[in-house]
């Protein structure tokens, strides 16, 4: 693993299904935990990477790596030998010791099972139990036995995609004709037509364009009468700014779908359908802005070394789009509780038609402290159990305000600032 994709797992806010840390030890004091994640891992899709010297603080990680006598004491045959002792079938895995940050680091890559399942083959200490199937809980983030249904029903899946990859491939390779089985709708051709459907609306404004997809692995399809009941019961407000916006009147029935298209280019337009795929497209243009006055007119911009001679396409509040993200995802934490399954989200957010697009700090009626040009458009995609986007919606906003604002050329966003604007204006939701 390369330093580039180490910092990537670092940089997120805490361990995930995917990724482990554990502090500074010897192999001797580690080797059970080690071996019950790594089977765990490989019963989870796409496996997992323990990283070894490196400690959980909060919503945080702290690199504090191994002394030298710990790092010599993971030798990969030993580590790959002992963990395979207790797999049956084996595991694939690769150890290997980097330094990151100056300190030395043991990472251990563990790829998801070849065929079948990974089961426990022998008792080790109270880590490890025969007959044991583990697995990475989809709440609380550890490795565990297989509790509940829904974690039994992800493993099942991913034995039997690779089930039938291994005879499309035999089958193929025995001359015999598979009739093709059209794909589910992606998710981009929906936000495609949906953007379609309101471009006489919103065309060429910029655009917050939002989106959740549910695993469908682990839920069933949703009842068309049941949407418009969940988006309202879901719906989140904030100073006259709903997510998304609800009036029964103007809800549409379509084939597999209900959808809002706004009559009003500051409201909301979404899509709500049956596999739970919930799509919003929302103008972020401020209602103050004008092309050409006020702008030049007061001076304002010869002010600003980076923007002089330069005329904005627009212009977004960074108030408003603080308020604007955290309700998206205020919607999806409620949306998520709303279902009662543990599965996984797909959270999206997307700014579009933002190129010359400033971003102000203060609202355009007043002087304007600080203004920030956008370089291209943008898109934050996470995806996250169920269970931690209900349980802290702010903070996943804040994550995705952090990826989204360094295109206006924002580096310094202030977590302090971002916090009260959101306790201010959304109170305790």
């Amino acid at each position: 693993m390369n330093d580039s994709l180490l910092s990537k797992l670092l940089d997120q806010p805490h361990e995930t299904r995917s990724f482990e840390c554990k502090r500074g030890d010897s192999w001797q004091a580690l080797r059970s935990k080690i071996a019950r994640t790594a089977l765990a891992m490989s019963n989870t899709r796409d496996g997992g990477t323990i990283v070894i010297g490196v400690e959980e603080v909060e919503i945080d990680f702290e690199v504090t790596g191994l002394t030298e006598p710990q790092a010599a004491s993971f030798k990969a045959d030993d580590v790959i030998a002992f963990i395979n002792k207790y797999a049956d079938p084996s595991i694939d895995c690769t150890v290997s010791k980097q330094i990151f940050t100056g300190k030395v680091l043991v990472v251990i890559e563990v790829r998801e099972f070849r065929d079948i399942p990974v089961l426990c083959k022998k008792n080790d200490s109270k880590d490890l139990v025969e007959g044991s199937l583990y697995t990475r809980s989809f709440s609380r983030i550890e490795s565990h036995p297989i509790r509940s249904q829904t974690e039994m029903r992800d493993l099942i899946d991913l034995a039997v995609e690779k089930a039938l990859r291994a005879f499309t491939r035999t089958a193929s390779s025995a001359g015999i004709p598979l009739q093709q089985v059209a794909s589910a709708e992606p998710n981009e051709v929906r936000r495609t037509q949906l953007l379609a459907d309101t471009s006489s609306l919103y065309g060429g404004q910029p655009l917050l364009l939002t989106d959740i997809r549910i695993d469908n692995r682990y839920t069933r399809q949703i009842s068309q009468e049941r949407l418009s009941e969940i988006v309202r019961k879901c719906s989140v407000s904030s100073y006259g700014w709903y997510y998304p916006a609800v009036f029964e009147d103007d809800i549409l029935n379509g084939d597999g779908h209900v959808q809002h298209i706004s009559r009003l280019k500051s409201a909301p337009s979404w899509r709500f359908v049956v596999d739970g795929h919930f799509i919003c497209i929302e103008n972020v243009q401020s209602q103050h802005f004008q092309p050409e006055s006020p702008w030049q007119a007061a001076g304002r911009l010869a002010t600003h070394e980076a923007l002089e001679g330069f005329t904005p396409s627009g212009h977004i509040w960074f108030i408003q789009l603080i308020i604007r993200v955290t309700l998206f995802f205020e919607f999806a934490a409620r949306y998520s509780t709303e279902l009662r399954v543990m599965s996984e989200m797909l959270a999206t957010v997307k700014l579009i038609n933002i190129k010359d697009v400033v971003l102000t700090s203060e609202s355009p009626a007043r002087l304007m402290r600080h203004l920030y040009r956008a370089i291209e458009d943008c898109r934050y995609e996470v995806r996250q159990s169920t269970q931690s986007l209900a349980a802290n919606p702010r903070e996943h906003a804040w994550i995705a305000l952090q990826d989204l604002l360094p295109h206006f050329q924002m580096n310094h966003a202030s977590r302090d600032v971002v916090e009260k604007v959101q306790r201010e204006s959304l109170g305790r939701l």
